[in-house]
């Protein structure tokens, strides 16, 4: 034999962002002569979605500023000629060619023996040498002092009509650059 006490009527309200969900349930509480009381919950009513709103993704654009004309000059010219590229919505160079390496070290060596810039006259023989390209190109720098990487390619070639031409030509594949105290080669090809 059950007895009924009552009915509790629970009523709670859950404010998200100026919308409020309203959650009713009923909860029904019976008791028994047989000791083992039960508590029996049963929802009236399904709760309502709230719309909510998806976050948005913030995009933050950190700008480097010009470097200073005191930073020597890195190891990074072929990743820093890449990025330039990019910019200018071209491919980037291959830069895993050996033979180009090579040339572009053997190259910065001749100037810096020289002491001065040797106006692409070692190039030749260098360019002969090699028998994968059928086109290869080179753009030399003497900076003193000497500048890091990106003044060098963004600055120092990107001034230059004529080494900005060599720089954004389409056509280059691949590419190698070595840089030595205040000089630095990078030698194209296709």
């Amino acid at each position: 034999m059950k007895i009924f006490l009552g009915v509790i009527l629970v009523v709670s309200a859950l404010f998200l962002g100026g919308n409020v969900l309203i959650h009713r349930s009923v909860v029904k509480k019976e008791t028994s002569l047989i000791p083992s009381p039960t508590l029996t919950e049963s929802p009236t009513n399904t709760a309502t979605p709230i719309p909510t709103t998806t976050p948005t993704a913030t995009i933050k654009i950190t700008v480097s500023p010009s470097p200073s004309p005191t930073q020597p000059v890195g190891n990074d010219l072929n990743s820093t000629m890449n990025s330039y590229r990019y910019a200018h919505g071209l491919s980037t160079l291959l830069l895993t060619n050996g033979n180009l390496c090579r040339i572009a070290t053997t190259r910065v060596h001749q100037q810096v023996q020289a002491g001065s810039l040797d106006n692409h006259a070692g190039f030749q023989g260098e360019a002969a040498s090699q028998k994968e390209f059928l086109h290869v190109g080179e753009i030399l720098q003497y900076q003193s002092p000497p500048q890091d990487n990106r003044y060098l390619v963004y600055t120092g070639w990107a001034d230059s009509a004529e080494h900005n031409a060599i720089m954004l030509d389409p056509s280059w594949t691949h590419g190698c650059g070595a840089t030595s105290g205040p000089f630095a080669v990078f030698i194209f090809a296709r």
